[in-house]
This record gives C-alpha cells, sequence and structure tokens, in this order.
C-alpha cells in the first residue's frame, strides 16, 4: 500500500489512494474517509503526513473535512477541459449524470442600459430576460440570467429554453 522506498512522497501515495477509491467507487460519495489519527494508524504515517494528503484531496475537491469529526467524499465534480467549449449540459450528461433547465422567469423588458448597450439596441427597443434554474441529479446548481435581443427572442418560446437551453 504505502511504499517507503518509493520517491513519491508518502503524502502524494497516501492522497493517490485515496482518490483511486474515490474514482472507483470504493468509496462513495458522502463516506466518512476517517479522522487524522484513524489514517494515521490505517497507513502506518504521521498525522503530518495524512493532513498534507488531505489539504491536496480538498484542494482538489475529493473531500470535505469537518473538524472533530473527519473527512468525507465531497459530491459529484464536474469537470471542464480548457480549449473545449460545451454548454453545463452537454459537460453533465457526459459525465453520466442527469441535467434539467426550468424557466423561473421568461418576460419581454426595456433593457436595464449596460444590457442595451451591449445589444446596440434602440431606445425603447423589448428585450427577452429569461431567469433559470440548472440542476444536477436534482440538486440545484446553478442560477442564470440572460437576455436575448428581441431579433432572436422572437422566435424562442418559454417551452423551447426548457428543452433545449441556449
Amino acid at each position: 500500500m504505502i511504499d517507503r522506498n518509493s520517491d513519491v512522497p508518502l503524502h502524494a501515495q497516501v492522497s493517490q489512494r485515496l482518490k483511486q477509491m474515490i474514482r472507483t467507487g470504493e468509496l462513495p460519495e458522502g463516506a466518512r474517509i476517517g479522522s487524522e489519527a484513524e489514517l494515521s494508524e490505517q497507513y502506518g504515517v504521521s498525522r503530518v503526513t495524512i493532513r498534507q494528503a488531505l489539504t491536496a484531496l480538498r484542494k482538489d475537491g475529493y473531500v470535505i473535512t469537518r473538524h472533530g469529526k473527519g473527512s468525507y467524499v465531497a459530491g459529484s465534480r464536474l469537470v471542464q477541459e480548457l480549449g473545449d467549449l460545451e454548454s453545463l449540459g452537454e459537460i453533465v450528461q457526459a459525465q453520466g449524470m442527469q441535467h434539467a433547465v426550468r424557466v423561473l422567469d421568461y418576460r419581454w423588458i426595456l433593457p436595464p442600459p449596460h444590457v442595451a448597450g451591449f445589444f446596440q439596441a434602440r431606445d425603447q427597443e423589448p428585450t427577452l430576460r429569461v431567469q433559470r434554474q440548472h440542476t444536477v441529479n436534482g440538486v440545484p446548481l446553478a442560477a442564470a440570467v440572460i437576455y436575448v435581443p428581441v431579433s432572436i427572442g422572437a422566435h424562442i418560446s418559454r417551452e423551447e429554453l426548457e428543452a433545449y437551453p441556449l
């Protein structure tokens, strides 16, 4: 398990082992990993080494730590590769999770000055304002407000925005 003769630092070995267990589901989401003292005994390394491993795992989003309780496997992580332009829904679905969009508000408004300036809209030209909620596996993940110029918004229904998000 831990190779004391390896060039890889002990804390990195512990971190790699725990990451592997999380990725394979051996440690499922929400599972208690253990306290520093418990992990120190389990891996035969110092608490300082465990603390370094847990810090790395926290930084990478794999675990959360509750003071006095121990460390737990964090919720699912969404990964977006730099250089790829994908919608939130595409990212979520590609990682085997369920994505849904709910339109909370859909209305025509006179745009705020910063929006009118962005669209270079004429005075009194309406803009579609849409507020949406994104969920992943039924859990709210993001809320978004978008403004759509009349030239495009006139062709988009509320139902279409729920079925085919922009």
